[in-house]
């Protein structure tokens, strides 16, 4: 007796009759994925992943300067740095320009702004020397 023909299954395993159309996973599998760690940022390879980081971390590093200029604990001024606008810029003096520029409407003393925009250009310089040091092959 062939139990698969009297239920109506077809040859490839489905049955005709079945309103469920859940997939079914095997009970033996783990519950937890502890056991197994996956990456899912393989789309990137090691160097690229590295320079993101870097970018965003000097991201983060401009954010926290400009909070402190502004004195706000949330992204709550008018100042939009683009780090891509200043990167493209040929020398640091250029960028300290830019930048001043940029924190004119600024509510602090011009001390706390030049000493701002001279730790800004400073770390932008090192991050981005770093970057094209490791992106070297």
């Amino acid at each position: 007796m062939n139990l698969g023909k009297e239920l109506g299954e077809r040859s490839d395993g489905f049955s005709e009759k079945s309103e469920n159309r859940e997939v079914v996973f095997a009970a033996d599998a783990p519950a937890d994925h502890s056991k197994r760690k996956r990456y899912l940022t393989a789309k990137y390879d090691r160097r690229t992943r590295q320079k993101i980081s870097e970018k965003i971390r000097l991201e983060n590093f401009v954010f926290e300067h400009l909070r402190s200029l502004y004195c706000t604990e949330v992204d709550d001024y008018d100042c939009d740095i683009d780090l891509d606008e200043i990167s493209d810029l040929k020398t640091n003096d250029e960028k300290v320009q830019t930048l001043k520029e940029k924190l004119k409407s600024c509510p602090a003393k011009q001390e706390q702004i030049d000493v701002s925009t001279f730790s800004i250009i400073f770390c932008f310089v090192i991050i981005f020397t770093l970057l094209y040091y490791f992106a070297s092959p």
